[in-house]
Parts: structure tokens; C-alpha cells; sequence
């Protein structure tokens, strides 16, 4: 029998936040997603001013994966600022959206390794 070894691939994925203000943005699921800490049914992160922040929750780790970026499992995704909601995102929101994979910048660093990232701009939140 012979083994083969399978080169890991890794997918991280990032928001970057341009505008004048502390974001925070909430993924939402209906039922328990297992990239969450604490079993909860969301996850937020905060993007400080002019940050790139990982979403380590939506990036993952695999053998034989690769590139792949699938928003579906969440119902909704809400950017806000100081608890005041400014966006909320949902798989048919009309204009620039998350769940768009076109609307993402996606590298591949190489052959195992990839990125998306997605820019939050002031004109975004109108």
C-alpha cells in the first residue's frame, strides 16, 4: 500500500475597513455553526479604522480544498458602528454585496495558499 501526502491549503479571509469609524460586523446564522466560538448563532468582530482584519471564522485549513469562500450558511450580516446598525446584508441586498463573490478581491499566494478580502468603503454603508 502506498501513502501519499497531500499539501494542506489554507483559505484566509478578510475584511478591510475604510472609513472614519470603528466597524463592527455581526455574522448571523439561524441554527449552531461550528466556525463559531462558544457555540453561539453569531460572531462579531470589530475593524478598527483603516484595519484588514482575518475573519477566522470564515477562514479555514484543509487537504485538497481549494480556494472557496461560501457565505449561504448566514441569514444575515450586519455592519455597525458604537451599536448603531448601518447595513444589514442579506443574500438579494441590491448593490455592492458580501454575499457577491465578485464583489471580493481574491489573491492566490500560491498553489495551496489563497485570500478574499473585502473592502468596506463610507459609500457602502449608504
Amino acid at each position: 500500500m502506498l501513502s501519499c501526502d497531500y499539501p494542506r491549503e489554507t483559505t484566509e479571509v478578510f475584511a478591510r475597513n475604510n472609513t472614519t469609524d470603528v466597524l463592527t460586523i455581526t455574522f448571523v446564522v439561524e441554527d449552531f455553526y461550528y466556525g463559531f466560538p462558544d457555540h453561539n448563532n453569531t460572531h462579531s468582530i470589530d475593524v478598527d479604522i483603516n484595519e484588514t482584519r482575518l475573519i477566522k471564522a470564515l477562514s479555514f485549513e484543509g487537504v485538497d480544498t481549494g480556494p472557496r469562500l461560501d457565505l449561504s450558511v448566514f441569514d444575515s450580516i450586519y455592519v455597525s458602528k458604537k451599536d448603531v446598525l448601518l447595513k444589514v446584508y442579506k443574500p438579494d441586498t441590491a448593490g455592492k454585496n458580501i454575499y457577491n463573490i465578485d464583489d471580493w478581491q481574491f489573491h492566490a499566494i500560491d498553489k495551496h495558499n489563497f485570500e478574499y478580502l473585502f473592502m468596506i468603503n463610507p459609500e457602502d454603508l449608504n
